[in-house]
């Protein structure tokens, strides 16, 4: 019997390409939102830069609560800024990344970023601040993830800490 010798090679997405793996989120701030990952603009959100940004607002019924009001950034907004693509640009291997919301407590939600594209999409995704008029709680906040007529509220991240732009 001949012995047949092979090796096993394994890639992970940004060795293939010859890229840095994408950026880890830096410690959390408190009041602060990192945006990294496969960005060409990372950047920290927080009070000082938060009006430079178009608001938006989503009236919804959170889970167990009353119907409000939440206002803040739309997510599409805030990945445009960091440089991902989006609209025309979002085809190809852009198709298949994924932003990662990641909280305080180590909780994490995933959205396709064609999700949070206007383009593919009507409905609204925000990083709410304010709940009917009046910041939110600190159960909740500073910054919660609020989207649209979801069913399920588990993607609604509370205490969010970094947003990252992935390929799986």
């Amino acid at each position: 019997m001949k012995a047949i010798a092979f090796s096993v090679v394994l890639l992970v997405p940004w060795a293939a390409a010859a890229q840095a793996p994408p950026a880890a989120c830096p410690s959390a701030r408190p009041g602060t939102v990192h945006v990294r990952g496969e960005v060409t603009r990372p950047f920290d959100l927080d009070s000082t830069n938060w009006s430079q940004f178009p608001q938006a607002s989503v009236s919804e019924q959170g889970h167990g609560t009353p119907p409000a009001t939440y206002a803040g950034i739309p997510l599409h907004a805030l990945l445009a800024r960091a440089g991902a693509p989006q609209g025309t640009e979002l085809r190809g291997k852009a198709i298949s990344r994924v932003v990662s919301v990641e909280a305080a407590d180590g909780y994490r939600a995933s959205f396709a970023l064609a999700e949070l594209d206007t383009a593919f999409v009507e409905r609204t995704a925000i990083l709410a601040n304010r709940i009917d008029g009046k910041p939110l709680s600190s159960e909740n906040g500073p910054f919660q993830v609020i989207v649209q007529h979801e069913k399920r509220h588990a993607r609604w991240v509370r205490m969010v800490t970094c947003i990252r732009v992935l390929t799986p």
